[in-house]
């Protein structure tokens, strides 16, 4: 389904593993690393923009995958994962990897702090980004002011 399946397929069947390894917690284990090994290496296959969403969401699933098991399973692949992560993170970041590094944090503890010096500068330069807004079409800039104002607490 991943490898042939249109893109919306590959999406929920990334998404149906990641819920599986939830779920199943430890029993999970046996199918980890290969699990990983699978998903890491789609990341690699389906690279170009069309199927962003799709490694976004396949990124999401890995951190989840890694989640559901313990820290001495996931410890041997953790290096390839940050690996990946980072090369992602630098290439587009986006809301899927802020969820990924606050799993992966989450599930190395203290252990995470030597990848602070490659995961915060982004993240930082990702908050401090000004998004750029503005209402066309001055006659309709009045109404709505008006709306605000009366969806406005007091």
């Amino acid at each position: 389904m991943i490898k042939n399946g249109i893109s919306i397929i590959k999406e929920n069947a990334v998404t149906t593993l990641a819920t599986i390894a939830d779920k199943s917690e430890h029993e999970f284990e046996p199918y980890f690393r290969e699990t990983l090994e699978f998903l890491i290496g789609f990341l690699n296959e389906f690279s170009s923009p069309a199927y962003k969403r799709f490694r976004g969401q396949t990124v999401e699933s890995i951190t989840l995958i890694c989640a559901a098991v313990t820290v001495e399973v996931f410890w041997p692949l953790a290096d390839d994962v940050i690996k990946v992560l980072l090369h992602i993170q630098n290439n587009e970041l986006d809301q899927h990897m802020l969820s990924s590094w606050q799993r992966i944090c989450l599930l190395m503890k203290e252990d995470f702090a030597p990848y602070l010096k490659d995961v915060i500068p982004p993240i930082l330069k990702m908050a401090s980004l000004q998004p750029s807004m503005g209402v066309s079409g001055g006659d309709h800039l009045a109404k709505l002011v008006d709306v605000l104002a009366e969806v406005t607490p007091n």
